[in-house]
């Protein structure tokens, strides 16, 4: 199983050349070579890495990281704290009728106006009481430990 969505890091000035993550990687991603400054780790296949962190764990110095590539998917707390500003603002000062007479007189000084000010308050106070049902948990149900 191939996967694509890692990125294997090697800290170089960390690395001793000992080789205990190529031999914890069953998959063939990482070889020692001996260079001119002394054994070093390399990556040989990038593509065959199944995200298993075993290199990472075997690792006593730290040198390498098995890192997850995140998607272009957006957080939902973000996107919501980034329109919540602009839905209040538009729901306070636009009319709410369908005559276009109402809508002729629209302030779009005061629509900016309420756009910014609700944009500095959502962006310094703590909103994750605010949206508790926005993100999914994916914890189990909480038990008590007694």
């Amino acid at each position: 199983m191939k996967m694509k969505n890692t990125e294997i890091v090697l800290y170089n000035y960390r690395c001793t050349g000992c080789g205990d993550c190529a031999e914890a990687c069953h998959r063939g991603v990482l070889r020692v070579d001996d260079g001119d400054a002394g054994r070093v780790v390399r990556v040989v296949d990038a593509e065959s890495c199944a995200g298993c962190r075993a290199c990472e764990r075997s690792c006593p110095h730290d040198a390498i990281v098995v890192r997850k590539i995140e998607g272009s998917k957006p957080d939902r707390k973000r996107l919501v704290k980034g329109l919540l500003p602009v839905v209040l603002a538009l729901a306070l000062s636009l009319p709410w009728s369908l005559d276009p007479d109402a809508w002729a007189g629209v302030d779009y000084w005061k629509i900016f106006g309420l756009f910014v000010f609700f944009h500095i308050l959502f962006a310094h106070i703590p909103y994750s009481k605010y949206l508790k049902g926005v993100s999914r948990k994916k914890d189990g149900p909480k038990t008590s430990g007694i």
